[in-house]
């Protein structure tokens, strides 16, 4: 039996695209043409990766434009095929399933008014999501250039893209670390799975984050400019910053700064076939005591 309990999925999206504020108010010319730009930043960062990053072509996938409570019941529903296909049979009372639905509406309303985009590799049917009013409302804050912030965005996000199609293999091996992980009352084996897991997700993370500036170079203008404001946005306090913490996303922070630092290494030893290696199978991903000490994989895979 799981030992989590059975999640209402369908409420928590109701739940948290109700509470969610809108963001920022545009004129509709304006955010007509941001739904544009987005579209056209992520086509051309799929041509940009596709010449720059040495990682396979991945074809096409649909790329949807969305607001905050689009994202949630996207995410939500996302979650739901997820946990039916690893963990079938699952079952609470019902009114354990809607109180933890409600506690992860609000969540997901929380995390929807910061995430830029997300890429849904787990997904039967992949795409990648564009939060519209995140966008914007971060170039107004921080008075980045539109075009140059929205294509590096993009850069990142069509990278996981490009990720999960250079691996086929990719998204049934998470899949299979997420059913260990959930699927086990065994808190050892949970611990375990919940390390590989984490390592795998920490590497893919770093590894968007590495090839998003090495691809945004000449294209980008002010890209250092772009890092700070990013990742300062990443810690920032407040509401969000509790949530993190208490859901875990302040590791999500960690996950691109360690991830980050062991590309890099690689990518100055080996150049974007070092890079990209780690991508070669399952064997080949980072253990978790590799994450830190990149020459420990080095000496086993490289």
């Amino acid at each position: 039996m799981s030992p989590l309990p059975e999640l209402d999925w369908g409420l928590a999206a109701r739940i948290g695209g109700r509470v969610v504020p809108a963001g920022p108010v545009v004129p509709l010319a304006q955010a007509t043409a941001a739904v544009d730009g987005l579209r056209v930043a992520a086509d051309r960062a799929a041509e940009v990766i596709a010449e720059r990053s040495g990682l396979r072509n991945p074809g096409r996938v649909p790329v949807v434009v969305v607001d905050r409570p689009g994202w949630i019941a996207a995410n939500a529903a996302m979650a739901e095929g997820l946990m039916r296909d690893i963990l079938p049979g699952a079952r609470s009372p019902r009114v354990v399933a809607r109180t933890v639905g409600v506690q992860a509406g609000a969540v997901l309303a929380v995390v929807s008014t910061r995430i830029l985009g997300q890429f849904e590799g787990l997904s039967p049917d992949p795409r990648l999501l564009l939060v519209a009013p995140n966008v914007v409302g971060f170039e107004r804050a921080s008075g980045v250039a539109t075009g140059d912030f929205r294509l590096w965005v993009c850069l990142h996000e069509q990278t996981h893209q490009f990720q999960f199609s250079h691996a086929p293999w990719l998204a049934g091996h998470l899949r299979g670390l997420a059913a260990d992980l959930l699927g086990t009352d065994d808190a050892s084996r949970s611990e375990d799975a919940f390390e590989v897991l984490s390592a795998a997700m920490t590497f893919l993370e770093g590894h968007a984050e590495v090839q998003m500036d090495i691809t945004a170079v000449g294209l980008v203008r002010s890209l250092s400019r772009l890092r700070r404001s990013l990742d300062g946005r990443r810690r920032s306090p407040g509401l969000f910053g509790l949530v993190q913490r208490a859901i875990g996303l302040g590791h999500k922070v960690s996950q691109y700064e360690r991830g980050a630092a062991f590309c890099r290494y690689l990518h100055e030893r080996g150049g974007l076939d070092l890079l990209n290696r780690p991508l070669a199978g399952p064997d080949a991903l980072p253990a978790p005591d590799e994450i830190e000490e990149p020459d420990r994989w080095l000496r086993r895979v490289g």
